[in-house]
């Protein structure tokens, strides 16, 4: 099919006797013949079942026995939340990495009364989050100061300014 695509695309711009169509053509041929019979080559596979298994212990779902820690993905999702919201005048990220150190906490505190129950991978997301929000604290923090010692500049320069002469 890709040949003929190619060959069309050549044929109309007056190319079908150069050496790049043939070499095209060739490479072309070569290719999806070499592709077409590694995919077949490797369907009938013994761990081609296994494929799904392996990706969901790796991303999705916990392996058999294992719980998801409780509010691990919130306090992931409110770690980066409080990293983005530290631009909204450091009040989104000062209350978002508060609430996802506090869950943070509570699933910490879960984990060690029994860490064979809940995977290793929601423990993960959970320090991640834990990471981001103490990121995002930093962040929102300075911003926060950073806002107030910028309205107490712009204050003291307004304060000095004699209103009373100006018309």
């Amino acid at each position: 099919m890709a040949t003929n695509v190619l060959a069309i695309v050549l044929n109309a711009h007056r190319f079908e006797n150069s050496f790049f169509y043939s070499l095209s053509v060739d490479f072309l041929s070569y290719f999806s013949s070499n592709f077409y019979r590694h995919s077949m080559e490797n369907q009938d596979t013994p761990n081609s079942g296994n494929i799904n298994q392996q990706f969901n212990q790796q991303f999705g779902q916990p392996p058999l026995g294992y719980q998801v820690l409780p509010n691990s993905t919130a306090v992931l999702v409110l770690g980066i939340i409080s990293i983005v919201g530290c631009f909204c005048y450091g009040l989104v990220g000062v209350v978002t990495s508060i609430v996802a150190l506090v869950l943070a906490g509570k699933a910490t505190a879960l984990y060690t009364q029994n860490p064979g129950m809940y995977s290793e991978a929601s423990f993960k997301n959970m320090k991640a989050g834990k990471v981001c929000a103490i990121i995002g604290l930093c962040l929102s923090a300075l911003c926060l100061i950073s806002m107030i010692i910028y309205i107490c500049v712009l204050g003291a320069a307004f304060s000095t300014i004699p209103w009373s002469t100006i018309r």
